[in-house]
């Protein structure tokens, strides 16, 4: 619960309690920028994820930086297409929409709020460049049809996986899969870097070069410091998405407890997956389906008002990108709105957390079952 209001939060930063001791490790360093001790253990961290260690991760201030870099390596051009799913936060389209790219939205799977990848295929025009995977919940896309469509149309894949940081598809960590993927390290995820974080996952070796010199302003000075050239220059566009040491800092505590951070939030997921069931087999709710080969209906409004009479948030998450009013204007909607526009106006999010104990959690339990006038089953 908020200490200060008791109120049981939907979410809450992650903090470890180690974070102090390589905040303090850098202050004595007295190196604050970036790109130093702590930001190459970071990425280090992540590259142990990288297909055949080819590729390279760069740690960046935010996933919309990640995204930008991306869009850019995608070569991206004025009046080009991108297919993505209109169910995703409003900055996995803008970083594309900011190069001149049109977002073509295709409808949702309904178990998963994922891109439906049967239906990416027909939105293919002359002018696509791109296939933007959302994995929504943290849970994968269907990466196999997807990489095997954008193979066959030579399309760039960009894996926005700013909620699968450590989810996987068989075997293989999302991010890791098309040319590129970004994560998120914002304070509301698994892991963060104490406020904004995020990183750009390189997966394709040919792109490496040109990403560590858009990283580095547009320059070759990574060569320069490894003393590979007597000066460094300006080669290309580059731009400023450094984390600073501070944050590179506090994220890699959080990098090294990432299996126990994740151990509890998917204890807290499977117990409130197994004590509503039974309201999923009278009918009341759906939960989330969670595919083999990945890990990881009532009026809402009623429900958010329940729930906060008993100082319990509970909130629903994306406006469908595509009936906003600049969506509107600027993107068009492929096929049928069959999932996206229904499933979103029923969405509800429940607290998860690690400051969320199992007692707590219970509470919020049972508050879900009386709305239907139900008693949770085990005491509950």
């Amino acid at each position: 619960m908020d200490k200060h209001t008791n109120t049981i939060p939907t979410t809450c930063t992650t903090i470890i309690g180690t974070e102090l001791a390589n905040i303090e490790d850098v202050l004595t360093l007295k190196s604050l920028s970036g790109k130093g001790k702590y930001t190459r253990l970071c990425e280090q961290w992540l590259e142990q994820f990288l297909e055949g260690n080819s590729g390279r991760a760069l740690v960046v201030s935010s996933c919309t930086s990640a995204l930008e870099m991306a869009a850019i390596l995608a070569d991206i051009q004025p009046g080009d297409e991108v297919i993505v799913p209109s169910y995703t936060y409003v900055t996995t389209v803008n970083a594309f929409a900011l190069r001149g790219a049109v977002p073509v939205f295709v409808d949702l799977e309904d178990a998963t709020m994922n891109i439906d990848a049967n239906l990416i295929e027909e939105a293919i025009t002359p002018k696509t460049r791109a296939i933007i995977p959302v994995h929504y919940g943290r849970v994968s896309c269907d990466m196999d049809k997807i990489m095997e469509v954008a193979k066959w149309h030579k399309l760039f894949v960009c894996e926005d996986a700013a909620m699968a940081c450590m989810s996987t598809y068989k075997g293989q960590m999302l991010g890791t899969i098309g040319n590129v993927g970004c994560l998120s390290f914002q304070e509301k995820k698994n892991f963060t870097a104490g406020g904004q974080g995020g990183a750009l996952l390189i997966n394709d070796p040919a792109l490496v070069e040109r990403a560590v010199i858009l990283y580095d302003h547009g320059t070759n000075r990574s060569r320069f410091t490894r003393g590979e050239v007597d000066r460094y220059q300006w080669l290309n566009l580059g731009l400023i998405a450094t984390l600073s040491e501070l944050q590179a800092a506090f994220l890699y505590a959080q990098l090294q407890a990432a299996d126990c951070i994740n151990a509890r939030r998917m204890h807290i997921w499977n117990r409130y997956f197994v004590s509503l069931l039974p309201l999923v087999h009278k009918g009341y709710i759906t939960l989330p389906h969670v595919p083999d080969n990945t890990t990881h209906n009532t009026n809402r409004q009623d429900m958010i008002r329940h729930m906060a009479s008993a100082d319990v948030q509970v909130h629903p998450q994306f406006m469908p990108l595509h009936s906003s009013p600049f969506g509107r204007s600027y993107s068009r909607f492929h096929g049928d709105d069959r999932v996206t526009s229904l499933a979103s106006s029923q969405i509800l999010l429940l607290p998860v957390h690690l400051a969320l104990s199992d007692e707590t959690q219970e509470v919020v339990i049972r508050k879900v079952f009386v709305f239907w006038g139900e008693i949770a089953e085990g005491g509950i």
